[in-house]
């Protein structure tokens, strides 16, 4: 290290690490381009020694500003601070400090001062121009929380705005090139310089991979944990095992699994993961940790066994780590956009990831790692970014605070999706967080989305707090976010219902548990600008009346009961339709509001909810209160069934008999279900099924200019698509209403007179009669219905036709019978037919029946 670069006081330790001695190239490179990507293998000191080198850089150029470093996690921003202070031999909270929720360490002093995200935000939402800030580093930039993506995109507008602000993005793993190609785009647009990207290897030590896979993954906790059974029987080495596990019930189910085997004698069983609290997370990542386990029977130290989460792929070192254990999942939420609920869902670990969690046993010395997965499973290179996959509630709220009204208005790593945006802004003027911009057509935050913003909350339990506040139960109300932030850490055992988590908090006021609650409770009521102390002095009425408070945060997770088994499981539906299903007393609840619920494949699993009271559930969904009307037929009667609905869900529903606008709206969707051969056609004499034929063959057969003589206005899918036009108005012949069914024969054969229009009419029966007059002045009926004229008449009643007859051209099908009126012969040619087969014909009849006349000539 020469000059400017050099750290001061640093100790001898620090020179070792692989980056040091890229300390120089990584500052020469934010000093010419503004911004660099640093890409480096865990263990090398990237996220300790390049906030250092870059203080004294800047400092030797006059620049006094600070350094700002975005960490996910707590537990690594505090751990990290720590260690960089150390490296400096100063006390934390004077040049370098940090700030977690719950915890700062800062003074006047600090220059260095590393943040989470969520903390990031606040800063940057109050004072828009970071002023006094020379860089803002992101660390473990892979993680990509939805954040992560946020802030960039706010540093980024900053720049596009003027700021001389410069960005470090640091990690072991991800796409080095996109996000220098992002970085490029923002600080050059011209596109006349590239952003820097700096390679470091890491210290890392050979890691042996071993791949055992699961005999099935059906109950992947509990095969987890025989698999841990018999890797720690057999163990001789010496060092600890960091075990990667989906969640906290696979932990559970494995850490049971490692009790019941005995190996707590001789090892030290440890669970790791976020919803511990901060301290807790510390006893297990901090230096010398390792060294603290306890003693087996012989007085030995116990090696140490830590079941976590990906919480153990950060920055930080887990000291005395030699043996990972990877079962080769995670569990990540997805965003089920429907209805508006997260969908926990356990996948395959990228490779990515796998390679991170391979690398823990690696940081201090040669390990090994069993993979309990196949070499050859498919695996994603990368973990999807959170802000393709979630709920964009809070990222779109802060949008909204920053001024940018859609995805559009901010450059992105990358983009949000539209439908999850349109989503989220549904959610916020659901909740009164955003309303619609009658200026520009868009959407803008409301005074409460702005307070929900300074709460450092999802904006639901923001919305939880405040409706407390006015309604006098802050304590209830900032004691219920509390609890829900805290992931349901209370151990107990139970059916869902929330008010006993109020009781728990009511009737153990001083257990671990309790004081985390009450720390975080209060910390909420601070920001309300109310007295942090809380009270847990509510009574059982009072924790009654949880769910109106949960209502106001939940108000598409208000759920109806419906028809319920004999079983334990109680069925209920939401606005969106979906069906949810609680175990438990809660089954028997008119109305619930759920306020921790996964969406699941088919219904979702309900996890934690309380009761809601009916006028409650009302007035909240009064918005999407809406009465549906629809038509039910039995034939042609019809029904009309009156729904009341919020969304999807029935809140009643009444049948009575239709009006005539209801059928008649009604009519084409029960003519393309069921077909025109429902109406009437052959009521009576059949009249108007005869009067269709007659008008297609008129159609077909005469030359007319006139829409109605078109065939295409008289085919099935035309009176079908037209129906409610041409039929719709001969409904129970123009009355209102009738029990009746809707058409008879007469008003059909009206409705078929109209549509041909009364100009056509009189034609129709001059040129397409309904009957032939034979010889013997009877009239017969003409049937026109297989597209030519057909008449059926005895062969005795047609002596004297001489010439055939014809109708529009087309001649007149006989179909001749005997005179006891069975079929002799078909003919279109009778002349013909008297002076050919005829003869024949009068010799049979004549045998037949020798009592009628069979003249020789019957012309």
């Amino acid at each position: 290290m020469q000059g400017s670069t050099e750290i001061k006081a640093i100790n001898s330790e620090a020179e070792s690490l692989p980056l040091y001695q890229h300390l120089d190239a990584i500052c020469a490179a934010m000093a010419a381009y503004s911004a660099a990507i640093v890409r480096s293998d865990p263990g090398s000191g990237k996220s300790t020694l390049v906030p250092l080198a870059l203080l004294n850089h800047f400092e030797e150029r006059g620049d006094h500003g600070r350094i700002i470093m975005l960490e996910p996690r707590r537990a690594a921003a505090a751990g990290l601070a720590a260690r960089m202070a150390d490296l400096i031999g100063e006390e934390l909270g004077s040049t370098v400090g940090y700030r977690v929720r719950l915890e700062r360490k800062v003074s006047k002093d600090t220059r260095i001062e590393v943040l989470t995200e969520g903390l990031f935000l606040r800063h940057i939402q109050s004072d828009p121009s970071l002023n006094g800030v020379s860089a803002v580093v992101f660390d473990e930039f892979h993680e990509r929380s939805v954040f992560t993506d946020l802030a960039l995109a706010l540093v980024a507008d900053l720049r596009r705005m003027g700021s001389k602000v410069k960005i470090l993005v640091m990690s072991a793993t991800m796409d080095a090139q996109k996000a220098a190609a992002f970085l490029g785009d923002v600080l050059y647009p011209e596109g006349d310089q590239k952003i820097p990207i700096i390679d470091v290897p890491g210290k890392v030590f050979p890691v042996e991979t071993e791949y055992r896979p699961l005999p099935q993954k059906t109950y992947l906790g509990k095969e987890v944990g025989a698999a841990l059974c018999d890797i720690f029987q057999n163990r001789d080495g010496e060092g600890d095992a960091l075990v990667f596990l989906p969640g906290k019930r696979e932990i559970a189910d494995a850490e049971a699994a490692l009790v019941r085997a005995g190996l707590g004698e001789n090892f030290e069983i440890l669970a790791l993961h976020g919803s511990l609290p901060l301290r807790e997370q510390r006893k297990i990542i901090s230096p010398g940790q390792a060294d603290k386990a306890g003693r087996d029977k012989s007085g030995q130290k116990k090696s140490r066994i830590i079941l976590s989460t990906n919480l153990a792929e950060t920055s930080l070192t887990i000291p005395g780590i030699s043996l990972v254990i990877d079962s080769g999942f995670v569990r990540l939420e997805r965003f089920h956009i429907p209805t508006a609920m997260n969908r926990l869902s356990l996948e395959a670990c990228s490779l990515q990831s796998a390679d991170q969690r391979r690398g823990r046993a690696g940081r201090l010395g040669p390990g090994s790692c069993i993979r309990l997965w196949n070499k050859n499973d498919p695996r994603p290179v990368e973990t999807e970014p959170e802000i393709c996959r979630t709920d964009l509630s809070n990222l779109v709220l802060e949008c909204l605070l920053w001024g940018a009204s859609g995805p559009d208005s901010l450059g992105w790593l990358e983009a949000p999706l539209a439908s999850s945006w349109e989503k989220a802004l549904e959610n916020l003027v659901r909740l009164g967080c955003a309303q619609p911009n009658t200026g520009t057509g868009g959407v803008k935050i409301t005074s409460k989305g702005r307070l929900v913003t300074q709460l450092g909350l999802d904006p639901r339990l923001g919305c939880l707090c405040i409706a407390g506040k006015e309604k006098g139960s802050v304590d209830l109300a900032c004691a219920s976010a509390a609890l829900l932030t805290d992931r349901d850490n209370s151990g107990i055992k139970g059916d869902g219902d929330f008010r006993n988590r109020l009781a728990e908090l009511r009737n153990n006021p001083y257990s671990p548990w309790t004081r985390t609650i009450a720390e975080n409770a209060g910390d909420l009521k601070r920001r309300l600008k109310e007295d942090s102390k809380i009270a847990f002095s509510w009574t059982a009425g009072e924790e009654a009346d949880a769910g109106e408070l949960l209502a106001h945060a939940f108000p598409d997770r208000i759920a109806q009961r419906q028809e319920n088994d004999a079983g334990i499981n109680g069925k209920f539906r939401f606005v969106s339709g979906r069906e949810g299903i609680i175990e438990g007393a809660l089954k028997n609840s008119e109305w619930i509001v759920a306020a921790e619920a996964d969406a699941g494949e088919r219904s979702a699993a309900i996890r934690l909810a309380a009761p809601v009271s009916n006028d409650t559930a009302l007035s909240l969904l009064k918005s999407d209160l809406a009465t549906e009307l629809s038509v039910e037929w039995k034939g042609l009667i019809p029904r009309t069934m009156a729904r009341r609905k919020a969304g999807r869900l029935v809140i009643s529903e009444e049948k009575r008999i239709s009006t005539r606008e209801e059928a008649q709206a009604d009519l084409g969707r029960l003519l393309a279900e069921k077909g025109l051969e429902i109406l009437p056609w052959d009521e009576g004499k059949g009249e108007a099924r005869n009067l269709l034929s007659r008008i297609r063959f008129f159609a077909q057969k005469a030359d007319l200019p006139n829409i109605a003589m078109d065939p295409s206005f008289w085919t099935e899918e035309a009176l079908i698509q037209d129906a409610p036009a041409w039929l719709g108005p001969f409904i129970w012949e123009g009355k209102k209403q009738d029990s009746a069914a809707v058409f008879s024969n007469s008003s059909l054969k009206n409705a078929l007179q109209t549509r041909l229009g009364w100009g056509l009419s009189p034609l129709l029966e001059k040129q397409v009669p309904e009957t032939f007059v034979l010889p013997n002045a009877r009239p017969r009926h003409i049937d026109y219905s297989s597209g030519k004229p057909e008449i059926r008449a005895r062969l005795q009643d047609c002596f004297g036709i001489k010439t055939h007859p014809a109708i529009l051209g087309t001649p007149l099908v006989f179909q001749l019978l005997s005179p006891a009126d069975r079929p002799i012969q078909i003919t279109s040619d009778l002349p013909s037919f008297w002076k050919g087969s005829y003869a024949d014909v009068r010799k049979d009849m004549r045998g037949r029946y020798p009592k009628h006349k069979w003249p020789e000539n019957p012309v």
